[in-house]
């Protein structure tokens, strides 16, 4: 009886043998499932790496991809025209006391760096002259011919597109006269002047900068 029960064990112990490396691979061998290591804890060592891609993954959606445009700059706002008279486009201002046309020119200057002797290029700049130069009779504004005789321009330099000249003017009539005035007793209509006589005098400067 004993000489048959250990061909039998035998047996069993080499079949046990063979079914151990199966049971191990449906157990798991690496590719995310929990295996059991030697002291019978369970490794998950996968299973973590997996989950913390997923968190990264995350945290790397959460993230902004360009950093938020800035939000536009307001157009620029009108200058103030406190004591002139303004159009669409340009404030005019009557001058604090009279002066040679240099001079008024560099006070102009004062008012904003872009402020020049009154610039004017149509009708509806000219009609501020009689208002601001009320019971004036010689008011100077920009236009001259300091750099040519004859072609006259203004204070910036840039031509003349409108003009308003009293009959027979410019006339250069005593020689000199290089600077122009609005003429209060000649309905505000222009005349050429030397540059250096001291009269009352009109700004102006773009209502936008």
């Amino acid at each position: 009886m004993v000489s048959m029960r250990r061909p039998l064990l035998a047996l069993a112990l080499a079949l046990a043998a063979l079914s151990l490396p199966a049971c191990k691979a449906s157990l798991g061998d690496g590719d995310g499932q929990p295996i059991e290591d030697g002291d019978g804890d369970t490794d998950t060592t996968d299973s973590d790496d997996t989950a913390d891609g997923a968190i990264d993954a995350g945290i790397d959606a959460a993230q902004p991809d360009a950093a938020e445009p800035d939000a536009p700059v307001d157009a620029a706002m009108p200058r103030p025209c406190v004591g002139g008279q303004q159009t669409l486009t340009t404030c005019f201002m009557k001058g604090a006391a009279p002066a040679t046309w240099a001079n008024a020119r560099a006070a102009c200057a004062m008012i904003y760096p872009d402020a020049q002797l009154a610039k004017i290029t149509s009708a509806e700049d000219q009609s501020t002259l009689p208002i601001l130069a009320a019971n004036i009779v010689n008011t100077w504004i920009g236009a001259n011919d300091l750099a040519a005789e004859g072609t006259f321009v203004w204070s910036d330099t840039t031509p003349l597109t409108y003009t308003n000249w009293n009959a027979g003017e410019p006339n250069n009539g005593s020689g000199g006269e290089d600077c122009t005035i609005t003429a209060g007793d000649r309905n505000y209509e222009w005349d050429d002047r030397p540059c250096t006589s001291n009269y009352q005098y009109i700004c102006s400067y773009p209502l936008l900068p």
